[in-house]
């Protein structure tokens, strides 16, 4: 079975084409990565503000890893059945994709956990708090006069 020269052309630029959206995808999957590991920091500081700013980076690079995955798919089917036996440098990429797909997961799941824990601290906290029950007035604090003076 021979190809033409233009069927080679496409076969290069389709593995060209294919490479460089996984290489762009892995990118973005160690950029996530970077983001977990400051939004954990941020957690374990208590700084609400950054945590909030990270979750919605955090939100942003799912929305590029998914809209590369949407790019990807249809490559992938194309890639199969133009290289039924693949080539190294594809599955290479493909595994270290995969290897950080887990490692996003573990770290993803661990900060849930780490997040969950901080919940309970401050909801004990929230709990021991002794609040008053009845609201006192502003006056209550002052002292009740205690001899009446009757001359006048």
């Amino acid at each position: 079975m021979t190809l033409s020269e233009h069927e080679v052309e496409q076969r290069i630029s389709l593995l060209r084409r294919f490479r460089s959206m996984l290489e762009a995808q892995r990118a973005k999957f160690r950029n996530y990565l970077s983001v977990l590991d400051v939004q954990e920091q941020a957690i374990s500081e208590g700084n609400t503000e950054k945590v909030a700013y990270h979750a919605e980076i955090e939100q942003a690079i799912l929305g590029e890893i998914l809209s590369l995955q949407k790019v990807i798919d249809p490559l992938q089917e194309m890639y199969q059945s133009s290289f039924p036996g693949g080539d190294r440098e594809i599955t290479a990429l493909q595994e270290s994709l995969g290897r950080l797909q887990t490692q996003v997961l573990q770290r993803n799941q661990d900060t849930r956990a780490f997040l969950r824990q901080k919940k309970e601290e401050l909801s004990s906290r929230i709990h021991s708090l002794r609040i008053p029950k009845v609201p006192r007035s502003v006056y209550s604090r002052t002292t009740q006069p205690s001899l009446l003076d009757l001359r006048a």
